[in-house]
């Protein structure tokens, strides 16, 4: 480019070098500016990915193993009769709890229904979800307030097994807890976990309990709809309970179906028949077979053996005491009208003194002296100590 002075003569040779070196030192002083903002980038953007490497993979072994996730998860003791038929099943810390079943043995559908309801994502993220966070900052700074949580089912296992107050710092704590268990167990481990401690309301612990509670059926027998209606509840058992609101716990039921469908994870036919089929809620407490029988076993046995889901196998034999029952009935209906209102009746085996049965009054749950054992009872000798 030809270099001229402002009346348009060529400027001298001279001029012209020192103008070219001017330019050369500018273009220089930019370039070396630009290198220095780049190496900066540089060290920003390797500081960043180190700290976030730092928190994803090491800051987790800093936070202690939660002590619950050692431990068994808990169950009541079962009491059986002589052939393993179940009599009664004991609370287990306050809880209604059957053996934890494991996760081949929770029907396929409830699984689904459940990650439907709590993280779809559960098997693609490493126990934080940083979509699910980014969402529910999305919503919460549209909204005004916290709209949807953004927990993980890992985060929600370390909150059930840890409880704490419930704060940004107690959150940051879960997050990085929830880390250090997803680099130890495996998914499926950190799913049965969860679903074995998950409280469903009324003071049923795991699956299993809670369809013995509100359908009266072992887990294996739950369909679709009721599945769905299980993994609904978790969300807020107050709230969802059954027997207080049966509208809000349906709907939660309907919207998990719906979640199900939206995923690809039940096909139209299936989600269509449950969402049809009526839902046979019924209230069951356990098994309370031989309940004197029971309560004196009980009462010998020191409270620390209680716990810890065991089974307890006895001498009794339920389908003697059921005879005995009905012999008691029997007697009693042919007494009635002469002032003869209770019986007890104490079966036992001549070789080797064993209990078959025992039967302390007429009904267990009666207002005049149900739950006094009679069998054992002291009672007045009356006449046989007259000289």
């Amino acid at each position: 480019m030809d270099r001229s002075s402002p009346a348009g003569n060529p400027l001298p040779a001279a001029d012209r070098a020192d103008g070219g070196r001017e330019e050369c030192a500018s273009e220089v002083k930019a370039k070396l500016v630009g290198a220095k903002r780049w190496r900066r980038l540089r060290r920003l953007l390797a500081g960043v990915v180190v700290l976030g490497l730092t928190g994803w993979f090491a800051l987790p072994w800093v936070m202690p193993w939660p002590a619950a996730l050692s431990r068994p998860v808990p169950a009541g003791m079962r009491i059986t009769d002589v052939h393993g038929t179940s009599l009664r099943r004991l609370l287990a810390g306050g809880m209604r709890a059957e053996t934890p079943p494991k996760l081949p043995e929770i029907p396929k559908a409830l699984v689904l229904a459940t990650l439907a309801a709590e993280d779809h994502r559960f098997y693609r993220h490493g126990g934080i979800d940083p979509v699910a966070v980014a969402r529910a900052a999305r919503d919460g700074v549209s909204a005004g307030r916290r709209v949807s949580g953004a927990s993980t089912i890992t985060q929600q296992l370390v909150k059930l097994t840890v409880p704490r107050a419930r704060t940004l710092r107690t959150k940051g704590l879960e997050m990085l807890t929830a880390r250090r268990v997803e680099m130890i167990w495996s998914k499926d481990q950190i799913l049965e976990q969860y679903l074995q401690r998950l409280d469903y309301g009324n003071l049923h612990l795991g699956p299993a309990a809670a369809a013995a509670g509100y359908f009266g059926k072992p887990l294996a027998d739950c369909s679709l709809a009721e599945c769905a209606f299980l993994a609904g509840l978790p969300q807020s058992p107050s709230r969802l309970n059954p027997w207080r609101h049966a509208d809000r716990a349906v709907k939660r039921q309907q919207w998990v179906l719906n979640r199900l469908g939206v995923l690809g994870w039940a096909d139209a036919d299936s989600l269509a028949r449950a969402r049809a089929e009526p839902l046979k809620l019924r209230r069951h407490y356990g098994f309370f077979m031989a309940p004197h029988f029971v309560d004196l076993l009980l009462s010998s046995l020191p409270e620390t053996s209680r716990a810890g889901g065991e089974n307890l196998t006895t001498t009794l034999d339920l389908d003697i005491q059921r005879t005995a029952e009905r012999a008691v009935a029997s007697h009693l209906a042919r007494l009635a009208g002469k002032n003869v209102t209770q019986a007890a009746v104490v079966v036992l085996e001549n070789s080797t003194g064993n209990v078959l049965a025992l039967i302390g009054s007429r009904d267990y749950g009666a207002a005049d002296g149900g739950q006094v054992n009679g069998a054992v009872a002291r009672r007045s000798p009356g006449s046989a100590l007259k000289p």
